[in-house]
């Protein structure tokens, strides 16, 4: 990582082909911000998969159609200043809350966790069944995977993945993903019950019986063979 300070008046200088230190600079008081130049590149990769700038968080996440304003909290946050937590990747620099237009929040979180240099993944829903509604989320740069807000879950309590990496889903596990392979498996006729994205029973016996008739073990674990054979995650180069 490599945190630097810049100050105001270096907001035009550039960090990749793409991206200035101004696309970074959420709150227009802030004389200087902290910054892991990192994200820069993540941004880049971002931008080279969906075709679209990423831009911080604002406060009406519906760009273009209304004028864009940064969200003050999106970017760098002066510990010294903020009344959230001091211990926050923002305040280090290292976190940044954004959305691409056009692209689900979803689908952000899918792509970035096949990215190693991504340390904590926030996908901020209000609820399951709003898989397509949200549009940001939170990236920071700590070496550590976490991962957060599927209706407040966190990876502390069974959160394995956004399907973006081969995972193992079984009962018990909450995750965006799960929500995704219930529409899935209820729009082939398996019925997993309502797309809460919680792996219950109705939704390991649905696993169990598209299991059975493609020929796999009938255990109702989601794995890389049931996901070959669903098609639902892009799996394959990771195999």
């Amino acid at each position: 990582m490599a945190v630097k300070t810049f100050m105001f008046y270096q907001k035009e200088e550039k960090l990749t082909e793409h991206f200035t230190v101004g696309d970074f600079w959420a709150y227009a008081g802030h004389k200087e911000i902290k910054l892991d130049t990192q994200l820069a590149q993540i941004w880049e990769k971002i931008y080279a998969r969906f075709g679209t700038r990423p831009m911080l968080r604002n406060k009406n996440n519906n760009y273009p159609y209304k004028p864009y304003a940064p969200q003050p909290s999106a970017g760098y946050r002066d510990a010294a200043n903020w009344s959230g937590s001091r211990t926050s990747q923002h305040c280090y620099g290292r976190g940044v809350d954004f959305y691409v237009p056009g692209v689900a929040a979803y689908r952000l979180a899918q792509f970035v966790e096949t990215l190693p240099e991504v340390g904590g993944i926030g996908l901020y829903l209000a609820k399951s069944g709003e898989l397509e509604k949200v549009k940001h989320i939170h990236i920071d740069t700590r070496i550590k995977r976490a991962r957060w807000g599927w209706s407040g879950w966190t990876s502390k309590t069974n959160t394995p993945g956004f399907g973006g990496i081969p995972c193992v889903f079984k009962k018990g596990h909450r995750s965006a993903a799960i929500e995704a392979l219930q529409r899935k498996l209820n729009s082939l006729g398996y019925d997993a019950g309502s797309t809460d994205g919680i792996y219950g029973d109705k939704t390991v016996l649905a696993v169990k019986l598209f299991q059975r008739d493609n020929g796999l073990r009938a255990d109702g674990v989601f794995g890389k063979d049931t996901n070959k054979k669903l098609g639902l995650f892009d799996w394959h180069k990771w195999s």
